[in-house]
């Protein structure tokens, strides 16, 4: 009987060691949750974020174009820009979509660390967003630009540019916010062994 005991609460004992090593290990449990919730809403941020070589080399062409005063190449991007603008509402999407991954996150007990790396990855998302958004109303105008060329108004691409200067500033700032935010998401993932 005290044989029997002993194997009972030996048992019940290594039970209890796995649960606790699984809910540490991030294997189970809330802790496994949050991390699976955080995992997909990175995979789809990383979707989202995807578009910005194709922002950035595109912002980089029209502005040559502009200094340039060159409103012949400029119409000749116009169905790259339409492209861009369309890339631009998928991305912010499907940011929306990784938002909603990373707030089940914070429904979960005991992840405090999950908690706090999700709340990070969510400003980086939101000022993508953001940036995204003012990259958008970037576009538009220089769509504008574009029809104003082809009906044959004479368009001063320097001046327009120079209207637009501080939006692209601003265009800048929140880019480097998000990609700071980013960067300390990351290290904060990898000092805390979350994935």
């Amino acid at each position: 009987m005290r044989w029997a005991r002993s194997i009972t609460l030996f048992v019940i004992g290594a039970v209890f060691g796995v649960c606790a090593l699984a809910s540490v290990a991030g294997c189970g449990g809330d802790a496994g949750l949050a991390k699976q919730d955080a995992l997909r809403g990175d995979a789809l941020y990383n979707v989202a974020s995807g578009i910005k070589t194709q922002l950035d080399a595109a912002k980089a062409g029209i502005e040559r174009l502009m200094v340039a005063n060159d409103a012949g190449g400029l119409v000749a991007m116009q169905s790259s820009i339409q492209g861009i603008l369309a890339k631009i509402d998928r991305s912010m999407s499907t940011i929306d979509k990784a938002l909603v991954e990373y707030r089940k996150v914070t429904k979960f007990q005991g992840v405090d660390k999950y908690k706090e790396y999700v709340s990070i990855q969510t400003e980086a998302a939101l000022k993508e967003q953001q940036a995204l958004a003012v990259g958008k109303g970037l576009a538009a105008y220089v769509l504008t630009l574009v029809e104003a060329a082809k009906s044959g108004k004479p368009v001063s691409l320097n001046d327009s540019l120079k209207a637009v200067s501080a939006t692209v500033n601003q265009l800048d700032e929140l880019e480097r916010n998000t990609d700071d935010l980013k960067r300390q998401a990351r290290t904060f993932a990898l000092n805390n062994d979350l994935f």
